[in-house]
């Protein structure tokens, strides 16, 4: 479906699907729809209880989706996504790493506000950087509003993913 789908050009190589992927009826995107918002429940829970105004009004999260597709060569520039609350990733397949690290798959990086911040020097250095090994089956989130990227792809294949935005609405 995913290869149906991506015909769209990305920058740093590779395709993309456009609309929203979730919006589609197919069954196997459905599933996939449906393991993301019970992962994001118990953080929208937490958001709309502790960072919001309380209201009577209930928030609910609606998600749009979208395929890539990466070969070898192939990155995603370092972006976010504004206006959204959790941005997201699932792995539906990750080519085989060469020298079992995970680090020629394209890693995802994580980017801390503080990397672009500038501040005293500390005692020890901040951690302004996560990097995550992708692997298939692997579902990922964050705030949207970490920059984040996705290193080369060094390895032979083709990895999949289906990336997701959260916001919320009454």
């Amino acid at each position: 479906l995913c290869r149906a789908l991506c015909k769209q050009p990305l920058q740093g190589g590779g395709r993309q699907s456009t609309g929203d992927l979730f919006a589609r009826d197919a069954p196997v995107l459905a599933g996939l729809k449906q393991l993301i918002s019970t992962a994001l429940e118990p953080f929208v829970e937490r958001v709309t209880s502790q960072l919001m105004v309380p209201t009577t009004q209930k928030m609910s999260p609606v998600l749009r989706g979208w395929a890539t597709i990466l070969g070898q060569g192939d990155h995603v520039a370092p972006h976010l996504h504004r206006d959204r609350l959790v941005t997201g990733t699932y792995y539906a397949q990750v080519p085989g790493s060469g020298d079992g690290s995970g680090h020629d798959v394209g890693r995802l990086v994580i980017e801390h506000p503080v990397s672009e911040a500038t501040m005293a020097t500390t005692p020890s250095p901040l951690i302004a950087q996560h990097a995550i090994d992708p692997r298939a089956g692997l579902l990922v989130m964050y705030p949207a509003y970490l920059t984040h990227h996705v290193t080369p792809l060094r390895s032979q294949g083709e990895r999949i993913a289906i990336s997701f935005v959260c916001s919320l609405t009454s």
